[in-house]
């Protein structure tokens, strides 16, 4: 009886690590998707979706850290939209390219990135 309760406790948290696994790799896609367009913002509301999806396993130095990107990041987008001045959204862009580049480190360094696997052939298939 016990050890049925575990097993069934393993898989809710299986199912629920999967979920969320899905959830993440969505919001990246959309991630993408946006960063093609050009649409800077909901590129960079994406991605701060998904650091709500990790934010339980972030320390407080990492928080504040994305924190402090995040506040600079918008007070940005309100002055540049006040302004129409490019210097600001210029420095926005490239703010939220680092965010980009350092949520994305974060979810390598928390285990959820798969590692991509090495593969002896190429693309198409042919020995590499």
């Amino acid at each position: 009886m016990e050890e049925t309760k575990e097993k069934n406790k393993e898989e809710v948290r299986f199912n629920l690590g999967q979920a969320q696994l899905e959830l993440i790799a969505e919001l990246l896609k959309e991630s993408s998707i946006q960063y093609l367009k050009g649409n800077k913002i909901k590129w960079f509301f994406t991605m701060k979706n998904i650091k709500f999806q990790i934010v339980s396993r972030l320390s407080t130095d990492e928080r504040k850290e994305l924190a402090e990107s995040e506040r600079l990041i918008i007070t940005l987008y309100k002055m540049h939209n006040q302004t129409r001045d490019m210097k600001y959204q210029n420095r926005m862009a490239y703010l939220i390219e680092k965010y980009d580049i350092r949520i994305k480190e974060l979810l390598e360094t928390k285990g959820f990135l798969v590692p991509s696997r090495e593969s002896k052939t190429d693309l198409y298939g042919q020995e590499g």
